[in-house]
């Protein structure tokens, strides 16, 4: 799968990590937790470029927000889905490419859209996954 030439694109490597929901028996009480899924999976990546967006949902212009977003675009032979997270983005050498400016720790990452890329045959290429930075990281 990964022995073509043209997977020599792929310089980076990062970790999926999927969510599972489970119920207490006892208390009804829902828990999403998150396992890892794939390690060291070759993958390229690089960032999206965007603007702070202004939120004005009420129509009043002093309650609208101000946020910014984080994009990573994601080529890789694995596929993901919505329910998945990204992180410990890092070049071949092991080097950890977003960071937490703060602690340090590799960015998390959370699956926004994935897209099959097609040849002209019908057979999936690769896929180009677009992740957005989780707002509260662990």
């Amino acid at each position: 799968m990964y022995g073509c030439l043209t997977s020599g694109r792929y310089a980076m490597t990062l970790d999926i990590h999927r969510n599972t929901i489970s119920q207490d028996p006892k208390s009804k009480q829902i828990k999403s937790t998150w396992t890892l899924a794939q390690a060291r999976v070759p993958v390229y990546a690089n960032s999206v470029q965007t603007h702070a967006v202004s939120d004005a949902s009420s129509g009043k212009r002093f309650q609208s927000d101000y946020t910014e977003f984080e994009f990573v675009k994601i080529l890789t032979m694995v596929p993901m889905t919505k329910r998945d997270r990204v992180t410990n983005i890092r070049s071949d050498d092991g080097i950890s490419l977003w960071t937490e400016e703060k602690t340090g720790i590799p960015t998390v990452f959370e699956v926004d859209g994935v897209l099959p890329i097609i040849d002209p045959f019908g057979t999936i290429q690769q896929y180009e996954v677009l992740a957005k930075r989780v707002e509260v990281q662990p």
